[in-house]
C-alpha cells in the first residue's frame, strides 16, 4: 500500500510473493491508504484517508464505496477483533467509532508511556486482538483495549535505521510491522 494526498496504490500479491493485481486510487485520494484493514467480520478491504473512510472492492477493479467522514484527521485506525469497532488513536485519546455507522461508541484517554508531543508517536497505534500497542525509542508498550491502561511493555527491540513512520506500525498474523 502506498498512499498520501495525491496517491493511493494498492498491489496485491500471492503467496509466492508475485504481484497478481495492482490498483491506483489517484482520483480517489478521499479514501487514501492512510490506514488500510481487511475486516474479520465480513473479510472486506476498508480504508481510511485523511478523514474520510471507504469500502475498497477486494478485486481491485477501482471500485470503492465511500462510507462516511470521521472527525479525526491524521489519527491512526485499527479494527476490533470482532470486526465492529474502528478505533481511532490520536495524540494519546482513543475514540471508538461503530465499524459501518461510523457513530462515536465512546472515548479515553490512553496512558502512554512515553511523551507524546514527539512525532510521530503521539499517532502510532496497532491492535493484536487484545491488547492496543504503541512504540517509542524501540519500545512497545501495551494498553488495555476498554480502558487505555498501561498493561506492560517489551524489552528494547533491535536498533534500525529506518525512521519509524505514523503510517507504517501494525500488527498481523501474529507479526508486529514497523
Amino acid at each position: 500500500v502506498q498512499g498520501d494526498y495525491t496517491s493511493f496504490r494498492i498491489w496485491k500479491y500471492n503467496e509466492n510473493f508475485e504481484v497478481v493485481a495492482t490498483y491506483d486510487g489517484s482520483a480517489t485520494v478521499d479514501c487514501s491508504g492512510r490506514g488500510i484493514m481487511i475486516n474479520p467480520s465480513d473479510n472486506e478491504l476498508y480504508s481510511k484517508g485523511l478523514s474520510d473512510f471507504c469500502h475498497i472492492d477486494k478485486s481491485l477493479n477501482g471500485d470503492y464505496t465511500y462510507m462516511y467522514t470521521l472527525d479525526e484527521p491524521n489519527a491512526k485506525a485499527v479494527v476490533s477483533a470482532d470486526g465492529s469497532t474502528l478505533m481511532l488513536h490520536r495524540d494519546g485519546l482513543l475514540k471508538k467509532y461503530d465499524f459501518y455507522a461510523g457513530e462515536l461508541i465512546t472515548s479515553f484517554a490512553i496512558d502512554l508511556q512515553h511523551d507524546i508531543s514527539e512525532w510521530p508517536q503521539q499517532n502510532l497505534i496497532a491492535f493484536n486482538g487484545t491488547y492496543l500497542l504503541s512504540i517509542n525509542d524501540m519500545i512497545v508498550y501495551a494498553y488495555d483495549v476498554n480502558t487505555g491502561d498501561y498493561t506492560g511493555q517489551s524489552s528494547t527491540l533491535p536498533p534500525s535505521n529506518r525512521q519509524i513512520d505514523e503510517w507504517t506500525m501494525a500488527y498481523s498474523n501474529n507479526m508486529f510491522f514497523l
